[in-house]
């Protein structure tokens, strides 16, 4: 008590070092915030969990049980700061992005859109008539270019060569003005399937022109522009096609898939009632066409809304029923994308057994069919699954071996999103710089491609590394980029978790109102759509910074309506993380033994879950409970527990925090040649990472060691660089406490 008064009265400097560490050990439990001790777990809202996709009616592309690239889907918590001046204390380890929203595979629009037989038939239609075609030139003998594109697709199934051969005969026939009108079509058909089906939007588009050019009625070619523009993110021109080949089929199962992909444009838009009108009529109009696959397709797509509104128990009866009717039918294909679209949805609750055997048996399906583009999707769902447990080697493993078969299937758009995946899982890691990279080679090819989508999703991953690296005006300007191209393509849900994105953004620099302000959007636009594990999230963000303001009543209150929303979903990943920050919020205000039970029961569950970074965590925080009870032992027990557990992880980053940790603990010993050297531990692994935040952070550390030591000189000039740090920043409450120091050195 004798401390505090002091302190208020301004008598800080009069302070020995020892005093100092006994006073911000005694206030812990008040200024939590200040000193990081204990992990506030905030995720990205809305983007906490992984998201199914599903295909829609009537398309190309065979893309089913996408993963959205989620970032931060769990949540995964961090141990204790290694110095009071992180006010942050231990930022979540988010997992993967994706879209900016964990892994994803195709983009949303290529996973929405439909898998029914009629579609895919006429693009294997076309596709095989190409192959033909290839035969009779090669029979005419001197076409060595079709000789070794034929050879090309039976060996490996690429279609590079194919295509081109393709395209130089479409020129040169019209050069020469051989081929009548309908001939051209037919070759332009063959182009463009075969074209989109390898993922070169580009010169699938300009086929398409090409037929429309001579047929401007042509539905099959207006119909493959609607897809195009839904790619690009051309959502009324999309739209506008979409419903002109409603007018021009008269067959109802036509119709009813082209409904299928009307609802397809309001669910991007974030219109899912309207979205989910559009499903129901046109599972209306196929149950009595005996179109199995329109069905469960349709079933597919109610099953996405409900999981977008994070309505789990309706999403999967909605799966079920789609595999129920696929298993009538026959339909290997149709159940492989079921087995698919309900392993994610187990992702999503946290049940990571169950979803791998549900990939598992995608995968096994796929295998029998020799359906290699299938095979890509389950590898990077069984990766997700395995990221999410920690086992990084695994999941990259997967990622990598899906990267190789696109890049030899010319597959670009997959290329892109494996180029995420793995960027993200190298910054789970801690590699930043590497991170950096690969997110800027998908960038490269969204942009080529000119995937409006894709590059907003692109932006979104690039930012958060940034962010990482502490880099925060460039994360800034990157995010608001993301953020501009989503509100043009009107994708309110994902809108609003850029809100989220830029809103973390400034709670790294300690900006709480604007934060504040950003967490707010994203809640009243995910409230407006229905989105509750969205809404559990912004809860969970506006809890932290209740708690960094000291309003722990409205903290606490915040944080258990997001336990309760996510306790009624079955969302044990979310649960465990809000039992970690209710337990937060009672550290800081001094009930320890009720603090520890929260952090007990998130143990349990990560234990339960095979989360390994979410359980290192858990022990960092149970440490800290040790540490500010005074039993050092134990305290130094819990950390050496995660520190093995991000060992075996690689987590340099979760490494590097453990080490300050230690450092921080042993200078609480007066150990002060040990706690140098966790700290400087800490400091090189943070330089090599690029974190300018922990570089910063370890700089003030190490000033306040050889404070102790009374190397005033040293101290201020580790003070000085730690404020150059953070200045360049634009932390504020940083800068302030580091000043400080300074300050009271000079007196000193």
């Amino acid at each position: 008590m004798t401390l505090c008064k002091r302190l208020l009265k301004k008598e800080w400097r009069d302070f020995t070092p020892n005093q100092r560490i006994a006073f911000f050990v005694l206030l812990a439990t008040v200024l939590l915030v200040v000193s990081g001790f204990c992990v506030w777990i905030w995720p990205r809202s809305g983007t906490d969990t992984t998201t199914v996709e599903s295909n829609g009616p009537l398309i190309l592309a065979d893309a089913n049980s996408m993963v959205q690239n989620v970032e931060g889907q769990g949540n995964v918590a961090q141990g204790p700061s290694s110095t009071y001046i992180d006010n942050r204390g231990l930022d979540s380890q988010w997992l993967a992005n994706q879209y900016a929203d964990t892994a994803r595979t195709l983009g949303r629009a290529e996973a929405m859109l439909a898998r029914i037989e009629q579609d895919k038939e006429q693009l294997r239609k076309a596709r095989d008539e190409a192959l033909k075609r290839l035969e009779e030139l090669e029979k005419k003998g001197d076409r060595s270019d079709a000789t070794e594109a034929l050879r090309g697709y039976r060996e490996s199934g690429d279609t590079t060569r194919l295509l081109d051969v393709l395209i130089q005969e479409e020129a040169r026939h019209r050069q020469e003005q051989t081929y009548h009108s309908d001939e051209r079509i037919k070759l332009n058909r063959e182009i463009a399937a075969v074209a989109y089906l390898k993922g070169d939007i580009d010169k699938a588009e300009r086929a398409i022109t090409t037929i429309l050019e001579i047929q401007p009625d042509d539905p099959f070619a207006i119909n493959k522009r609607g897809h195009i523009h839904l790619l690009r993110g051309r959502l009324q021109d999309a739209e506008q096609d979409y419903l002109r080949v409603q007018e021009l089929m008269q067959e109802d199962d036509a119709r009813a898939a082209a409904l299928g992909n009307l609802g397809i444009v309001h669910y991007i838009r974030g219109d899912l009632d309207e979205a989910a009108q559009m499903y129901q009529k046109s599972l209306t109009m196929c149950q009595g066409l005996g179109r199995p696959d329109i069905m469960a397709t349709s079933y597919l797509n109610l099953g996405l809304i409900c999981t977008t509104r994070g309505n789990l128990d309706e999403a999967e009866r909605m799966f079920r029923q789609a595999l129920a009717v696929d298993q009538e039918s026959g339909r290997i294909e149709g159940m492989a994308n079921d087995y698919g679209n309900l392993g994610f949805l187990y992702t999503a609750r946290g049940d990571l057994d169950q979803a791998e055997e549900l990939q598992q048996k995608s995968l096994a399906a796929n295998q029998r069919l020799g359906r290699v583009e299938g095979m890509v999707i389950n590898w990077i769902n069984l990766a997700v699954v395995y990221q999410t447990r920690g086992d990084l080697n695994r999941a990259t493993q997967l990622y990598e071996k899906a990267l190789r078969t696109c890049e030899g299937l010319g597959q670009v758009v997959a290329m892109a999103n494996c180029y995420v995946n793995l960027g993200l899982l190298s910054k789970t890691r801690g590699d930043l710089e590497k991170a950096e990279q690969l997110c800027l080679r998908a960038m490269e090819i969204d942009e080529k491609l000119g995937r409006l989508e894709g590059m907003a999703n692109d932006y979104v991953s690039l930012g958060v590394v940034q962010r990482a690296r502490g880099h925060l005006a460039e994360a800034e300007q990157t995010l608001q980029k993301a953020l501009a191209i989503n509100e043009k393509l009107g994708r309110r849900e994902v809108v609003a978790d850029s809100y989220v994105d830029l809103g973390l953004v400034y709670k790294t620099r300690g900006d709480l109102d604007k934060a504040e302000q950003m967490y707010q959007k994203s809640l009243a636009i995910n409230e407006k759509l229905g989105r509750a594990d969205s809404i559990a999230a912004n809860y969970r963000d506006l809890g932290f910074v209740y708690q960094a303001r000291g309003n722990l009543d409205e903290a606490q209150r915040t944080c258990e309506r997001a336990l309760e929303i996510d306790t009624k979903l079955g969302r044990l990943g979310a649960v465990a993380n809000d039992y970690a920050n209710i337990g937060c919020v009672l550290q800081t205000r001094g009930d320890l033994s009720v603090a520890e039970q929260m952090y007990q029961k998130s143990l349990a569950i990560n234990e339960k879950l095979g989360r390994s970074d979410a359980v290192a965590s858990s022990y960092g925080n149970l440490g800290c409970i040790c540490q500010i009870r005074g039993d050092t032992e134990k305290a130094e027990q819990m950390y050496r527990k995660a520190l093995t557990i991000y060992e075996h992880l690689t987590q340099l980053e979760g490494i590097a925090r453990q080490y300050g940790n230690l450092s921080t603990l042993y200078r609480s010993r007066g150990d002060l040649d040990s706690a140098e050297q966790m700290c400087k531990k800490a400091l090189g692994i943070n330089e090599e990472l690029g974190r300018v935040e922990g570089i910063a952070n370890q700089w003030a550390s190490l000033g306040l060691v050889y404070e102790m030591r009374g190397d005033l000189a040293k101290a201020r000039e580790c003070w000085q660089t730690s404020l150059d740090l953070f200045t360049k920043m634009r932390m504020p409450r940083e800068m302030k406490m580091v000043q400080s120091f300074i300050d009271d050195a000079g007196v000193k």
